[in-house]
């Protein structure tokens, strides 16, 4: 006879979601203890993967909301499962409880704010003096029974720490994970992890689900990691022999160029390509850096893909020698994508499809601009995750490859900006100086740089247009400052307009982008390690999750 059968099923559910409960704070309880040697690195990681994907569990059914808790509605057999696997967590964390009080210890404390300033800012790569104070905390940390934890328990723990993470996936298992779980755990485990080593872990592991998306989000955080000189070094470059542009002749840098590419790979065959270019004057005393810093983002944009980045397949970086030639030294550097499936022409840009959309009085079907929405919300919310802020987040950047004659079930996020140097007195990384474009970055970009929460505005502003259709932009922004066109565009929003658009798309589309506009995450800006993950989780209940939800 079943629990449910026993105590009945409401009185079964409350305890239930007791059990679930403890078998959170179960996991917290171990993380102690997997972090204080080295030796358990691996096992400690994993560990972490686990823990956050019976969160992201728990919070998929409401546990903590008792009155909308989803358990009660699933079928009974369910229910029993999840009930027999619960039980069968909390056995195993008491079975932990003497690994506990035998090898526990006082956790590594962090620098002080004071030291923590002093060090500078929090950066990971492994000649940061914030990295170095953090590393001497834990070496102090004393390790209890070195001699018998080697000899004997280490390999019992691990085991331990393996047979949480099968009932976890059997708990999984019950109920399938969507699309929106599969980020959710991914930017959960991303967002709490940064140390190196341990990044280093979780990317070799065979075991992690879902294991590319999270292996390929891992790669892109650890590379963040790296210093700008070690990253260029790894970007894969296309030589003028293997690459043929379209009006190579041109001096333009503005446009993005078709080419055809053929790699140096015996058998292979011509490949429709197209190009974005960066430029620097040859009069930039910062050339050489910020060539350096092209090569860098080379290097982020050429590693292996995945379909939830939205971003296109980059196959190299090609530096256009004619053209220095013809200028006399300013240089031309191209990115080099493949053009997807049957396309023929250059991708057309959200923006050019909304100006479209303004001179025909059209739009897709709703449904059609819900996905949309979502899935630029979880492409940022995974550049995020990795520490990659796009710094060029607008309509003419969202791209859709023209041989789907425009379909927009399938966005691609391009133009990605380099890291500026202080002396660099190009438009990098900053607003353009184009009041169509300027409009989509927060007004402190100018003064301050970006930042996660300053970059989800941008997002915000595209997430305006998707759901009206029609481009953000207005004639009347023109004579306007940016913090009087950032407060224009949040009044039509609260108001009116605002009013008249939640009855197109409904009021939760609306919240989500005032919710970006607005910046209301509860952090300043989303860079330390303690925001980075308070960003992430508020991001995705208040952001992402929302968007998934929106039917037509």
């Amino acid at each position: 006879m079943s629990g449910f059968e026993i105590a009945g099923a409401a009185l079964a559910v409350a305890g239930l979601l007791l059990s679930i409960r403890g078998a959170v704070d179960g996991y917290i309880l171990l993380t102690d203890i997997c972090e204080k040697d080295n030796g358990l690195r691996f096992a400690a990681t994993q560990y972490y993967v686990e823990k956050v994907k019976l969160r992201v569990w728990a919070e998929r059914f409401k546990v903590d909301d008792e009155a909308n808790c989803l358990l009660p509605a699933q079928p009974r057999i369910t229910r029993d499962a999840v009930w027999r696997i619960i039980a069968e967590i909390n056995a195993t964390h008491e079975l932990a409880v003497d690994f506990i009080a035998k090898y526990r210890a006082e956790p590594a404390a962090l620098p002080t704010a004071a030291a923590a300033a002093a060090a500078g800012p929090e950066t990971f790569h492994r000649q940061s003096k914030w990295v170095a104070m953090v590393r001497d905390a834990r070496a102090r940390v004393p390790q209890n029974h070195r001699v018998s934890w080697a000899a004997r328990d280490r390999a019992k723990f691990t085991e331990l720490i393996a047979r949480l993470g099968v009932l976890n996936s059997d708990l999984w298992d019950v109920v399938t994970p969507d699309d929106t779980d599969t980020v959710r755990i991914v930017t959960g485990v991303l967002s709490g992890l940064r140390d190196q080593l341990a990044l280093a872990t979780l990317q070799s592991s065979p075991t992690n689900s879902p294991a590319s998306l999270l292996a390929f989000a891992t790669q892109l955080k650890q590379m963040q990691g790296q210093s700008v000189s070690d990253l260029a070094t790894k970007v894969v470059t296309i030589d003028a022999t293997e690459l043929h542009v379209q009006n190579g002749a041109s001096n333009d840098t503005a446009s993005r160029f078709r080419g055809t590419y053929t790699s140096k790979s015996p058998g292979s065959l011509p490949a429709p390509v197209w190009l974005e270019w960066k430029a620097i004057s040859k009069d930039n005393d910062s050339l050489g850096e910020i060539e350096q810093r092209i090569r860098a983002l080379g290097a982020l944009l050429t590693t292996p893909n995945a379909a939830a980045f939205h971003r296109p397949t980059c196959l190299g970086l090609y530096d256009d020698a004619a053209y220095r030639e013809r200028t006399g030294g300013s240089r031309r550097i191209g990115f080099v994508y493949q053009l997807e499936g049957n396309a023929s022409a250059l991708p057309v840009t959200l923006l050019d499809l909304l100006r479209e959309a303004a001179k025909s009085r059209s739009r897709p079907p709703l449904g059609e601009r819900f996905g949309l929405a979502y899935k630029l919300a979880e492409a940022l919310s995974l550049f995020h995750a990795a520490d990659w802020v796009h710094k060029s987040l607008r309509s003419d950047a969202v791209l859709f490859e023209s041989g789907g004659g425009g379909a927009i079930a399938t966005p691609l996020i391009a133009r990605f900006q380099y890291s500026r140097p202080a002396a660099d007195s190009s438009l990098e990384s900053r607003p353009a100086e184009v009041p169509e474009l300027d409009v989509y970055y927060h007004p402190d970009v100018v003064a301050q740089g970006w930042n996660k929460v300053r970059e989800i505005y941008s997002l915000g502003m595209i997430l305006l247009e998707i759901a009206h259709w029609r481009p953000v932009f207005e004639a009347r922004f023109r004579t306007m400052a940016p913090k009087e066109v950032a407060r224009s565009v949040l009044d039509d929003v609260e108001g009116k307009f605002g009013e008249d658009l939640a009855g197109l798309v409904g009021r939760k589309f609306v919240d989500v982008i005032k919710c970006c506009l607005t910046g209301d995450f509860g952090v300043a800006s989303g860079a330390s390690a303690d925001e980075s993950k308070a960003l992430s989780d508020a991001f995705f209940q208040k952001v992402v999750k929302p968007l998934a939800s929106l039917s037509a």
